[in-house]
């Protein structure tokens, strides 16, 4: 519960996805250090206002392609960011 969670590849219809992410938020929630929850996030292949807000609540910021872009190319141009930024660290 102490790491910063990122989700790539799962549908957020999935209510398997979503009983485990409301576990982990109910968990922090009654911890009492709901304040003190990393950070977690969530790559969509597309934008939808009401699963951002519900992901909000939990704690997760969702991270969608630009306009234009496809589910794949996006996925893939996020993870080589990733790799960029990790490696400019080292």
């Amino acid at each position: 519960l102490g790491s910063t969670l990122l989700f790539i590849g799962y549908s957020m219809s999935d209510p398997n996805i979503r009983l485990l992410l409301h576990r982990i938020w109910q968990s922090w929630d009654e911890s009492g250090h709901r304040q003190d929850r990393p950070r977690s996030f969530a790559f969509v292949t597309q934008r939808n206002p009401v699963q951002e807000a519900v992901l909000a609540n939990w704690g997760i910021t969702t991270i969608a392609p630009p306009d234009g872009v496809s589910p794949d190319d996006g996925v893939s141009r996020f993870l080589l960011d990733i790799r960029e930024c990790i490696e400019r660290e080292n």
